[in-house]
């Protein structure tokens, strides 16, 4: 089964692993609870009530690991590639994985280490599924857009990127496992 590593608990990050979890791919997030969404409230938007970030994030987190997420309080220190599969370093451990999300804010400092081309900005280039220049690795929410906007819409392209990027690698493996049975 495919593993995937979400770099960061935010809401583009939850966003992906909810679909990949969801449909069955081995998913662990990597959280350091550092997401400047939980200093911030969150206006009412499409009939929900105002909520501030960190209980956003609390009950988003709540749901994804009904799917079985593995959530890891883990900071990342590195990520390397080794043909199509990927290992990430934290503090504690090394973990494998065959897809890498970067969900990981304004920090994109990870990125280099898989070689990922940047924008003229610094954001991660991606394309429109969030796919980087590098093969299995996406780049969601500030990582890839502008982390000056403001937190209601930055949460709002969050959750989408994240649900674009989770989608994709779905797509991505099923194809994958298709091509092997053929």
């Amino acid at each position: 089964m495919a593993h995937v590593a979400v770099l960061g608990g935010g809401p583009a990050g939850l966003s992906t692993a909810l679909l990949t979890s969801k449909h069955g791919l081995e998913t662990t997030v990597f959280d350091t609870g550092e997401s400047p969404l939980r200093e911030v409230s969150i206006p009412a938007y499409l009939g929900y009530d105002d909520v501030d970030g960190s209980a956003f994030l609390a009950r988003a987190r709540s749901r994804v690991g009904e799917f079985g997420v593995d959530f890891r309080d883990e900071r990342v220190e590195l990520v390397e590639t080794h043909g199509s599969e990927f290992t990430v370093s934290t503090e504690r451990q090394d973990y494998a994985a065959n897809y890498v999300v970067f969900a990981c804010g304004g920090d994109r400092s990870l990125a280099a280490d898989v070689g990922c081309d940047r924008d003229a900005d610094g954001t991660l280039s991606i394309d429109h599924d969030c796919r980087t220049s590098m093969a299995h690795v996406y780049a969601v929410g500030s990582a890839a857009r502008d982390p000056e906007a403001d937190p209601q819409t930055r949460l709002l392209v969050s959750v989408a990127d994240g649900a674009v990027a989770g989608l994709a690698i779905v797509s991505a493996e099923s194809a994958s496992v298709t091509r092997a049975e053929a």
